[in-house]
C-alpha cells in the first residue's frame, strides 16, 4: 500500500480494487444513493488523469494494464447507476435520507450489544418521513408527484423490517456465525481507529494487512452468503455481516482517498530514512552486528537546527 502517494499508479491499483469491490456490494445491498455513485465516479475520473500522467514513467505495458482495470470499474458502475433510473431527481434528498437511516439502523444492530433506544429513535425519524406523504404520495418541492415512489416505499419498508426485527430479537447473528461477526467487528474497529488518527501517521502495512484480512473474510462466502461453523448458511446475521464487510471496504476507500502525501520539505528526511532502513536490513540479513559500536555509522547526524534534533 502506498499511503500518501495518491498520484502514483501503485496506489491507484489498490483504490481500483476497493472501488470495484464496493460497487459489487452496493449493487447487492440495493441501498445506495446517486451521491454515493457520484463520489466514486469523480474518483475514477481523477484516476484516469493519474494513469495518463504516469504513462511515460511506468511504460506502455503498465499503462494498458491500469487502463483496463479502470475500464472494468467503469463497466461495474453502469448497472449500479441504472438501478436508480426510475427514481426522479426530485426525490433524491428523501432517498438519501432513507439510505442514511437504513445504514444507521444496520450499524446499531451489528454491534455486539444492541441499544434498543437508539433503534427507537431511528424509527421516529422513519415516522417523520412517512408523515410527509400527501394522500399517500411523496411530493416534489413544486407539489407534483414525481416518479420513483416505489423506491421510497420499498426502502421505507426495509428500514422498518430491520428495525422491528432487531427490537423483537428475530434478527440476530446465528451462533455459528459469531466468529465471523467478531472478526468483522474487529476489522471495522481498527479502521475506525485509523480514521481518528492523522492520515499521514499510517504505516504502509496498516491498510495492507487489514485489506488482506477483509478479502480473506469476503472470500469465505458461498453464493454470496457467509457459511457457519456447521457448514450451513443461516439467514440470521447475514445482513449484519454484509453491512460490516461493506462498511469496512468503504472505510478503506476513505482512508486511501484522504491519505496525505509527504511534504516536500520532509522529502529529504524521508529519503534519508528510507536509505537507512535498507542499509539496516542488509546488515540484519548478513548476520547482524556484534556490538552497538558497529551501528555508529548508521546514526543520523542530528546537528542543531536539524529537523530530527528535537
Amino acid at each position: 500500500m502506498t499511503i500518501g502517494k495518491n498520484n502514483e499508479l501503485p496506489a491507484v491499483y489498490t483504490t481500483l480494487i476497493v472501488i470495484k469491490t464496493l460497487l459489487f456490494h452496493l449493487k447487492n445491498a440495493g441501498a445506495y444513493s446517486r451521491q454515493d455513485l457520484k463520489a466514486l465516479e469523480a474518483r475514477l475520473d481523477d484516476i484516469s488523469r493519474i494513469i495518463e500522467n504516469g504513462k511515460e514513467k511506468y511504460g506502455q505495458v503498465w499503462f494498458v494494464f491500469f487502463k483496463s482495470q479502470l475500464e472494468d470499474c467503469r463497466q461495474s458502475l453502469v448497472p449500479v447507476k441504472r438501478n436508480l433510473d426510475g427514481l426522479s431527481h426530485q426525490l433524491d434528498p428523501l432517498y438519501e435520507k432513507l439510505v442514511s437511516l437504513i445504514r444507521q439502523i444496520t450499524a446499531v444492530g451489528s454491534r455486539p450489544k444492541v441499544v434498543i433506544s437508539e433503534i427507537k429513535e431511528l424509527q421516529e425519524k422513519l415516522v417523520e418521513v412517512e408523515s410527509s406523504r400527501v394522500e399517500g404520495k411523496f411530493l416534489a418541492p413544486d407539489d407534483t408527484v414525481p416518479e420513483g415512489q416505489e423506491f421510497i416505499n420499498d426502502l421505507l419498508q426495509k428500514c422498518h423490517f430491520i428495525a422491528d426485527s432487531i427490537i423483537s430479537g428475530s434478527l440476530r447473528v446465528d451462533p455459528t456465525l459469531s466468529n465471523l461477526h467478531d472478526d468483522l467487528v474487529g476489522t471495522k474497529g481498527k479502521l475506525e481507529q485509523l480514521m481518528l488518527t492523522q492520515a499521514w501517521s499510517m504505516r504502509e502495512t496498516d491498510l495492507f494487512d487489514i485489506l488482506q484480512q477483509l478479502r480473506r473474510l469476503d472470500s469465505l462466502r458461498v453464493n454470496d452468503r457467509f457459511v457457519g461453523t456447521d457448514g450451513t448458511s443461516p439467514e440470521e446475521g447475514q445482513k449484519f455481516l454484509l453491512y460490516l464487510l461493506r462498511k469496512s471496504y468503504a472505510l478503506i476507500y476513505e482512508l486511501l482517498h484522504s491519505s496525505k502525501p509527504i511534504s516536500e520539505s520532509l522529502q529529504p528526511i524521508f529519503n534519508q530514512l528510507s536509505t537507512l532502513k535498507k542499509c539496516l536490513l542488509e546488515v540484519q540479513g548478513s548476520g547482524g552486528v556484534s556490538s552497538a559500536r558497529e551501528l555508529f555509522p548508521f546514526s543520523i547526524n542530528k546537528s542543531p537546527g536539524h529537523p530530527l534534533s528535537s
